[in-house]
C-alpha cells in the first residue's frame, strides 16, 4: 500500500506544481518554499490545491529524520501502543482519512479496532493525514461527537 500511496502523492504534487508555475529550474527562495510545501501536502492532505493552508515549511520538518524514526521503532514498541489501547478502560476514538498516509487504505485500524471493546472508528472520505484541511466541517463533527461520547 505504501508505493500505492506514493505513486498517488508524486501524481498530484505534479500536477499541482505545474498548475502553480513552479516546474522550472530558476525559482526564488519563496518559490522553493511554495513547491516544497506542496509536495508536503500531497502526502498530508488529499486536496492538495489547499496546500497554502499547511503551515510551515522545511525548517519544521525533516522527512529523512521521520522516516529513520519510523525504520527504528521497534516493531514490540508499536504492538505495545496496542496493547495499552486494549488495556484500557477509556474509550478510543480514531478519526481518519480515507486517504491519510499513516493507513492508506484502511488495513490497520480496522484490524486494531476488531481488538479493541470500546473503540469507534471515524472514516473521512477525501480526507488525507491532516484530515481538518480536508473536511473541516466533517472533521469538526468527529470531534464533537467523540467529545461528547467521552463525558457519556
Amino acid at each position: 500500500m505504501r508505493k500505492q500511496f506514493v505513486q498517488w502523492a508524486k501524481k498530484r504534487e505534479k500536477a499541482e506544481i505545474t498548475e502553480e508555475g513552479l516546474d522550472r529550474d530558476s525559482l526564488s527562495d519563496r518559490e522553493k518554499t511554495a513547491r516544497w510545501r506542496i509536495g508536503f501536502a500531497a502526502g498530508n492532505i488529499y486536496h492538495v490545491e489547499r496546500w497554502h493552508q499547511m503551515e510551515g515549511g522545511r525548517a519544521f520538518y525533516n522527512g529523512d529524520i521521520a522516516e529513520l524514526i519510523n525504520q527504528n521503532t521497534p516493531d514490540s514498541l508499536r504492538a505495545n501502543q496496542f496493547e495499552t489501547l486494549r488495556t484500557s478502560e477509556v474509550p478510543v476514538r480514531v478519526i481518519i482519512g480515507d486517504h491519510d498516509l499513516a493507513d492508506f487504505g484502511l488495513v490497520s485500524w480496522p484490524a486494531v479496532a476488531d481488538t479493541l471493546e470500546n473503540v469507534e472508528i471515524t472514516t473521512l472520505e477525501k480526507a488525507g493525514h491532516n484530515a481538518w484541511i480536508d473536511r473541516p466541517g466533517k472533521f469538526r463533527d468527529a470531534i464533537r461527537r467523540a467529545l461528547h461520547a467521552s463525558e457519556e
